[in-house]
């Protein structure tokens, strides 16, 4: 079975650990404990090699033990035996979350593959990582709620709690007292976390009642609530636990973040991810292939809205020189015009009209070019080149487009002559008046090969009969 992944559980990984040489004193190392807001410290030699853990719950073992700790080291009370997860294997995990199962812990060093530490796991930090699809399905607190809760009255020592946490493996008691009703009411909560900081305090143990240090009374929620309800308030107060009442308020059991997080079962987050992830494969090919038809309808919409701008345009230049032809009685103007609108529509180099005269004798009429290009018009080695065309090889009103002068198999004497133009590649029309060939309307590209469009062609050969008309 492939490797599932609920979330990025890797992100959980604390990478700044709280570390301490296996040397220092306990009560340091309860201090930094303290200090730092954190439930554990590892045990490490140079360089970054895991010797052992500490935790408040060894915090409570020792309390209830009346273990002296102002003397002794840190070393000698750790858990020494550590269970520990390698980098790698943090990707998968219903894995890491068997482990936190398995062996009850709370805290899990990651090492990497020399068995140096990379940092630790812990409840808190998945917890963070929750997102609603993490839960599954919408679970009630009712179904992971810790039904039988350990209470104490006020006026319990803290040695004495100390002793009832570790003898029952809890993380804390509440503390209650009865109400008018005979229900006993939640007035405090006293946690690892309050005899770590008594232990930092130095406090007498004997003498102090948890109505001297106990938290304020648990946060509350009802057990209809969901789990990603309990996940969020959790977080937004900051805390670990939460009281679970019924409708009247009156207490009916205790959520963790621990129970939060050993509901996910592993078989049925499998199970279920992997329907999820068929689900989303399923919905993104159909959303891709949804997406690839609106690109292409999108696609085909621009060039139809590009085309009909171009044929707009095309129309309007057509018209417009039709309008200069009837207004004008000046024909180098008209032709002027017309190679200078012609090369800015077509984005050409080189737009010019030549005029076949008697004995076949010609000469450019008209030329138009970018600032890149220099003129043929006026230079007799370039304009005595076209006076070789045979004007009977475009006697046939046809248009003739060529991609690329340079390209092999053009045999074709007219076509080489515009070669040794310079051109690369060509479009020519010609211009008849009174059916008589009168000339050529070239347009030219210097710089690359190009291909005409059907539209470019369409609009030579209209504004080529514009134009016989002009002359005509």
């Amino acid at each position: 079975m492939a490797t599932v992944s609920m979330f990025a559980i890797e992100k959980a990984i604390d990478r700044q650990p709280l570390t301490v040489l296996p040397t220092l004193p306990i009560a340091d190392a309860l201090a930094l404990m303290e200090q730092q807001r954190s439930t554990y410290v590892l045990l490490v030699e140079p360089p970054q090699k895991l010797v052992g853990i500490f935790t408040e719950r060894d915090v409570v073992r020792l309390t209830a033990a009346k273990r002296a700790l102002a003397s002794t080291c840190i070393a000698d009370v750790a858990t020494s035996s550590v269970l520990t997860i390698s980098e790698a294997g943090t990707n998968d995990v219903i894995s890491t979350l068997n482990l936190f199962r398995q062996y009850n812990v709370r805290h899990l060093p990651v090492v990497t593959a020399t068995g140096q530490v990379a940092g630790v796991m812990t409840y808190e930090g998945i917890r963070r990582l929750l997102k609603p699809i993490d839960l599954l399905r919408l679970r009630r607190v009712s179904e992971v709620m810790v039904r039988s809760v350990i209470c104490a009255d006020r006026y319990q020592s803290a040695l004495a709690l100390a002793k009832l946490m570790n003898d029952r493996q809890i993380s804390c008691v509440v503390i209650t007292e009865q109400d008018r009703s005979g229900y006993p009411k939640p007035i405090g909560l006293v946690t690892e976390r309050d005899i770590l900081h008594l232990q930092v305090q130095r406090a007498d143990l004997h003498q102090t009642t948890a109505a001297d240090f106990m938290g304020a009374p648990p946060v509350c929620i009802q057990a209809d609530d969901t789990l990603w309800q309990a996940n969020q308030r959790m977080r937004s107060r900051q805390i670990r636990r939460l009281l679970v009442v019924d409708d009247r308020g009156i207490m009916i059991g205790l959520l963790t973040q621990t129970s939060l997080i050993q509901m996910i079962d592993p078989f049925e987050a499998t199970l279920t991810i992997e329907t999820l992830q068929q689900m989303v494969g399923e919905r993104t090919e159909a959303l891709d292939a949804a997406n690839e038809k609106l690109e292409r309808k999108a696609l085909e919409r621009k060039r139809a809205k590009a085309a009909l701008q171009q044929q707009i345009y095309r129309e309007r230049l057509v018209n417009r020189t039709a309008q200069r032809i009837r207004e004008s009685l000046q024909l180098d103007e008209i032709l002027a015009t017309t190679v200078s609108e012609v090369r800015q529509f077509l984005k050409a180099e080189r737009v010019l009209i030549y005029q076949f005269q008697p004995e076949q004798v010609g000469a450019i009429a008209a030329e138009s070019t970018d600032i890149n290009q220099a003129s043929i018009q006026g230079n007799s080695a370039l304009e005595g080149i076209l006076q070789a065309i045979d004007p009977t090889f475009y006697s046939r009103d046809r248009i003739h487009s060529i991609p690329d002068l340079q390209a092999e198999g053009i045999e074709i004497p007219n076509v080489l002559l515009l070669k040794r133009l310079q051109l690369r590649a060509s479009l020519v029309a010609p211009i008849f008046a009174q059916d008589i060939l009168w000339g050529l309307l070239i347009v030219g590209q210097n710089s690359e090969p190009r291909r005409w469009e059907k539209l470019e062609i369409d609009l030579l050969k209209q504004l080529a009969t514009q134009v016989g008309i002009a002359i005509q």
